[in-house]
């Protein structure tokens, strides 16, 4: 696992402790009144409804974040923390994520028996491939095939600016294409989770590294935290998370990716 998805990760974990955090101070100190959060942060209506909505919220950024605790007399970095720890130290945090990225992946293929999905997975585990441009490439078809070809169309449909949509699409030096963005695209255009992230929609196997790289990750730090003599509300929680994941997966990955002897590179 290399640093940039290690980081990556990182920023993720610490994106959704602050929102988190957030609802929680609504909550508390605003009775939910979305208008009391706002004046009391000094920001608009439709920006502190799009950062504390449930579903599909817009990160908290470090400026915001930096307004929200001045606002509510919270510590520096406060609003980063979970239970008081930074998230991405908490077991739960990691077997979160893994459950997600478990359900996507048994979703998108859930045509695949338990076998080939993770025979697929060690053989392709080392295979690098660049999601962003087969993200970007899925999505010009889009374009192309239901918005007439007009980026401006497409970007109304998926609730992102004109301009995000253009440079995240464009051939030269384009912009990133995160999850995030990948996921308002599959709502907006009715595609199951992950579709996005397939090559020509049928050549499956290509999209295995991906999965396998944040699998691996979090698998390995859930192990490493667990090992750390937990509390046991954290080990409560990891059980809740991966309660839907089937036990036989479970095993077979963490033989593929704790036990890595056997795994082809």
């Amino acid at each position: 696992m290399n640093e940039a998805i290690n980081n990556r990760f990182t920023e993720e974990q610490i994106k959704s402790a602050r929102h988190i955090n957030a609802t929680i101070l609504l909550s508390q100190k605003c009775d939910g009144n979305i208008d009391k959060f706002a004046e009391t942060v000094g920001r608009s209506r439709e920006q502190c409804n799009s950062i504390l909505r449930e579903s599909h919220p817009v990160a908290i950024g470090p400026k915001v974040t930096e307004d929200i605790e001045k606002a509510f007399k919270l510590s520096p970095g406060s609003l980063s923390l979970i239970n008081n720890k930074s998230p991405e130290m908490l077991p739960q945090a990691h077997a979160n994520a893994l459950a997600k990225y478990l359900t996507r992946m048994t979703r998108v293929y859930k045509s695949k028996s338990l076998k080939s999905l993770v025979d697929n997975l060690i053989q392709n585990r080392g295979v690098d491939i660049d999601l962003h441009q087969v993200r970007r490439t899925n999505a010009r078809k889009l374009v192309d095939n239901h918005c007439g070809g007009v980026v401006r169309e497409f970007a109304d449909r998926v609730g992102k600016s004109d301009r995000q949509c253009a440079n995240s699409l464009r051939k030269n030096k384009p912009a990133s294409f995160g999850d995030k963005f990948a996921d308002d695209v599959e709502v907006a255009f009715g595609l199951k989770p992950g579709q996005l992230s397939l090559i020509d929609g049928v050549q499956l196997e290509r999209s295995f590294p991906y999965f396998a790289a944040h699998i691996e990750f979090h698998l390995g730090q859930m192990k490493t935290l667990m090992a750390s003599s937990p509390a046991k509300a954290d080990v409560d929680e990891v059980n809740e998370a991966l309660a839907d994941v089937d036990a036989l997966l479970m095993e077979m990955l963490e033989d593929a990716f704790i036990n890595a002897e056997t795994a082809t590179a």
